[in-house]
């Protein structure tokens, strides 16, 4: 708690959540996120932000953590231009109070990524969500109007049997440059 200066009064006031100089709760470059410990990756995302955080949403994040780090395993490795690829966790859309689950930006794309944890197939509203955090990406975050947009949804019980060719082929694209 902080205290007001005495001319303001003695009432404490509580602190309001630390400003973070990322439009997200966790933004690192994709070899840090891979040597960070879960701790030191989920510390930041279960920090105060200003208001309750469900215990599911506290869940979600324990168990998308691994799913992040085996799908990015090898592409510290497979990236060899710089800037060096970087992952931003609940990342603010601006101006529209939604945040996408994690955002992949490399030196050629922007890769909104939505997971559905739990899911076990892909539905047409998820998908939609998906696509909406791109067209969201690419109209309200100044530095992805030029870059491709590359939505991606992680349905994390889904099996392979579940991937067919129409939801393949909803992998969306945005490349206006």
């Amino acid at each position: 708690m902080h205290q007001l200066p005495p001319s303001a009064g003695s009432q404490p006031i509580s602190a309001a959540p630390a400003q973070r100089r990322n439009a997200a709760f966790y933004a690192a470059p994709v070899e840090a996120f891979l040597a960070a410990s879960d701790e030191e990756a989920y510390a930041p995302l279960a920090a105060p932000h200003g208001y309750t955080l469900a215990p599911e949403q506290l869940s979600a994040w324990r168990l998308q953590l691994p799913v992040l780090r085996e799908a990015l395993a090898d592409l510290p490795a497979r990236a060899v231009t710089s800037p060096a690829p970087w992952i931003h966790l609940e990342f603010d859309i601006p101006r529209l109070g939604r945040r996408v689950d994690a955002v992949l930006v490399t030196d050629t794309a922007v890769v909104p990524i939505e997971f559905k944890v739990g899911a076990k197939k892909f539905q047409q509203i998820d998908y939609e969500q998906a696509w909406d955090y791109g067209l969201d990406l690419k109209n309200f975050h100044v530095p992805s109007h030029w870059a491709r947009i590359l939505p991606l949804l992680c349905a994390t019980h889904a099996s392979p049997a579940h991937v067919t060719t129409s939801t393949i082929a909803m992998n969306w694209f945005y490349d206006d440059r």
